[in-house]
């Protein structure tokens, strides 16, 4: 009689274990069809959220606007483009004839000294003569930058 309770006992407990097991099991599928259902509350919520953000921002004034934006900010690039050329224009100019000056001077004196004994040698420079064709055939082209960016600034003015 003993042996048989205790085989009935152990019977109940592997029931009991097989029942937790259930439990458990019923318990997270519950979890889960909650979670899903939060999504799909949170779906909805996002949905309507950006139908109000939809009726609220109008796609083709954005558009417009970003259009005008774009258009100012080519007419201040054109704008600054000249003002900087027009600034080179002015500065380069200087700082580059004297630099070239003196390097024509340390040329001179390295030249002197190194054909000092060679006294016959003739002394004229083509070098200025070539910088004067230089400078004749940059003021071209900075004439037809400019010429190229005022037709620019007209296009864009419309």
């Amino acid at each position: 009689m003993l042996a048989k309770e205790v085989v009935r006992s152990r019977k109940a407990v592997n029931r009991m274990h097989t029942s937790k097991a259930q439990m458990n099991s019923v318990v997270m599928q519950m979890e889960n069809q909650m979670a899903q259902q939060k999504v799909t509350g949170h779906m909805q919520k996002s949905t309507e959220v950006m139908k109000m953000m939809g009726k609220l921002v109008k796609v083709s004034e954005i558009s417009a606007t970003m259009q005008e934006m774009q258009q100012e900010m080519m007419k201040a690039g054109v704008i600054e483009e000249m003002v900087d050329d027009a600034m080179e224009a002015l500065d380069g100019d200087d700082e580059s004839d004297a630099g070239d000056e003196e390097v024509d001077r340390v040329m001179q004196e390295l030249n002197a000294e190194t054909f000092q004994p060679a006294s016959a040698v003739p002394s004229r420079q083509p070098a200025k003569a070539a910088e004067a064709v230089d400078v004749a055939d940059a003021d071209e082209e900075d004439e037809e930058d400019m010429a190229a960016m005022r037709e620019r600034l007209q296009q864009l003015k419309g």
